[in-house]
């Protein structure tokens, strides 16, 4: 009977060849004759690291056919038994580049000792349409300044050195005598993946992109945005995540917020503050190669002076469909 494995991969073999030049991101430190590995087979054992010589205790190692893999485990080692017929293999794992041993010849009853060497490359994503809402009971008058992980390439109105210098009344935000609803800027990283815990898990969810809707109204209301956030955020967000049948989502708030998108400074402190960042993956497919927990989250009072931000991104991957 077959079985249908999906795995979460980062554009496979595209980064073998960089910079015009193969460098091998792998080493065999043994090779020999083992013969308690059954005739016509060849065992591998090795362990992934990072350039700083760090063990990776996450993702898969496989053949490029993807008729094996095995799981690397929390001491950053594999072991996969091979035919000796297989001449590729790979390791991948969510948030570095793939590295690959192409061509080797995987003799019958001998036992390999290798290496991978991994590496963070997940190319330029977009950080999209923040936008920074400000309320406040009584007229006040601030500046705002971004602190950037990524690089600015837009924002209205437009963002300087000096930041934002911001009048704040019932009418809305002032900035130059001009009136707008919200502060919008945008921004490329190279450096953005999902978050995980200690335990290498990731709080989030896959839906089912029918129920995208009725999934953010009730998401982005329990974290207390208003009727127009939700809708401007739905109506920017919805028909993204509707391209495929499924998606990955993974909700940045508040102090993660800053830690990995942006920080923000006023030069009046906020009474109440809430920042969203969804980051999402569009799948073919309902599955991920790491472990999903469902977070929780709370409301965010909006009485005296109340920022409110919400944006996105993205993150490159694509779903790979294994078969054995």
């Amino acid at each position: 009977m077959k079985k249908l494995i999906f795995i979460l991969l980062l554009g496979f073999l595209t980064s073998a060849h960089a910079y015009g030049e193969w460098i091998p991101n792998w080493t065999i430190f043994k090779d020999s004759i083992n013969l308690d590995v059954p005739q016509g087979k060849c065992l591998v054992k090795g362990y992934i690291v990072d350039y700083g010589g760090n063990r990776i205790s996450q993702g898969i190692v496989g053949t490029t056919d993807f008729k094996k893999q095995a799981k690397v485990d929390e001491e950053g080692n594999f072991e996969l038994l091979l035919d000796d017929t297989d001449s590729s293999i790979f390791f991948f794992a969510h948030g570095y580049s793939e590295s690959v041993l192409y061509n080797y010849d995987f003799k019958s009853q001998h036992e390999v000792s290798m290496e991978f060497l991994a590496y963070t490359d997940m190319g330029v994503i977009e950080v999209e349409k923040p936008v920074i809402y400000c309320y406040s009971d009584k007229p006040i008058s601030f500046d705002l300044n971004l602190e950037l992980r990524s690089e600015l390439v837009f924002s209205y109105p437009n963002y300087n050195e000096d930041g934002w210098k911001i009048d704040l009344d019932q009418e809305g935000i002032q900035v130059n005598n001009s009136t707008y609803p919200y502060l919008f800027w945008e921004g490329e990283t190279e450096q953005l993946t999902y978050s995980t815990s200690n335990e290498g898990k990731v709080e989030g969810f896959i839906i089912k992109t029918d129920t995208c809707i009725t999934f953010m109204e009730n998401t982005l209301s329990s974290m207390g945005l208003n009727t127009i956030e939700k809708t401007d955020f739905i109506t920017y967000w919805g028909p993204r995540l509707l391209t495929k049948d499924y998606a990955l989502i993974q909700f940045v708030l508040d102090d993660e917020y800053s830690n990995e998108i942006a920080g923000i400074t006023t030069s009046v402190q906020p009474d109440n503050q809430r920042r969203v960042f969804m980051k999402f993956t569009s799948m073919d497919v309902p599955y991920t190669s790491f472990d999903l927990t469902t977070p929780s989250f709370t409301q965010v009072q909006r009485d005296g002076f109340t920022l409110i931000e919400w944006g996105g991104a993205e993150i490159p991957l694509e779903v790979k469909m294994l078969t054995n």
